[in-house]
C-alpha cells in the first residue's frame, strides 16, 4: 500500500484514530484550522483523503482565512470564520491597493488603526497625564476593522464577526457587536 504523505491533515488523521473505541471511529464535529493561504487549501483538500467526512465535519478557522479566491476551493466552502467586522476595511483596502498596487498585508489594518489612534490622543491632551483615561475610555475606538477597546487588566477588547466561505466570497452570519457592552 502506498504510504499516505505527511501533514497537518495527517494529524487530523491521527488524532482521530486516537479517539477511537474498539476500532470504530467517533465521528468528528469540527476541525480548527487555523492557517490561511495555500497552507490551509493543502489541509482542506487532504481531508477526505485521511477519511474525514467533509459533509458531516464544520471546519472552523481565523481571521487568517479572509482572503481572496477562498471560496474557489471547495474545501472551505460552508466554513466559517472568525474575524473582524468589515468596519471601514473596504475602503481602506481600496486606498491601499491604490497607493501600493496590491491588497493590504494581513497587518496593516492594525498598524493603521494604532497610528490613528496616536494621533486622536496626541489631538485631545494637553499634557501625559491623561493619557491613561483616554486610552481606557469605555466606549473604545473606531478603527478600520471595527471597534475595539483597552481594559485596565491589559486585555483588549474587539468584537468579531463569523463569517462564512461561499462559492463569491464571505457572507457574515454573525455581525460583530457595533458598540461595547459596559
Amino acid at each position: 500500500s502506498t504510504p499516505k504523505p505527511s501533514s497537518a491533515a495527517s494529524d487530523v488523521y491521527k488524532r482521530q484514530a486516537e479517539h477511537a473505541v474498539d476500532g470504530a471511529r467517533a465521528p468528528l464535529e469540527c476541525i480548527l484550522i487555523a492557517s490561511g493561504g495555500d497552507q490551509l487549501r493543502g489541509i482542506a483538500t487532504r481531508l477526505p483523503y485521511y477519511d474525514v467526512n467533509m459533509a458531516s465535519v464544520q471546519l472552523l478557522g481565523t481571521a487568517l482565512w479572509r482572503s481572496q479566491g477562498l471560496g474557489e476551493e471547495p474545501a472551505l466552502r460552508g466554513g466559517w470564520f472568525a474575524g473582524p467586522a468589515a468596519g471601514n476595511f473596504e475602503r481602506f483596502n481600496q486606498n491601499y491597493q491604490t497607493a501600493f498596487g496590491s491588497p493590504p498585508p494581513f497587518r496593516a489594518a492594525l498598524a493603521y488603526d494604532a497610528f490613528s489612534l496616536v494621533g486622536k490622543l496626541l489631538a485631545g491632551l494637553q499634557s501625559s497625564h491623561g493619557i491613561n483615561n483616554l486610552l481606557l475610555d469605555d466606549a473604545g475606538f473606531h478603527g478600520v476593522q471595527g471597534i475595539f477597546r483597552f481594559r485596565q487588566s491589559g486585555r483588549t477588547d474587539r468584537p468579531l464577526a463569523v463569517y462564512e466561505v461561499t462559492r463569491k466570497g464571505f457572507k457574515v452570519i454573525d455581525p460583530a457587536l457595533k458598540r461595547l457592552p459596559h
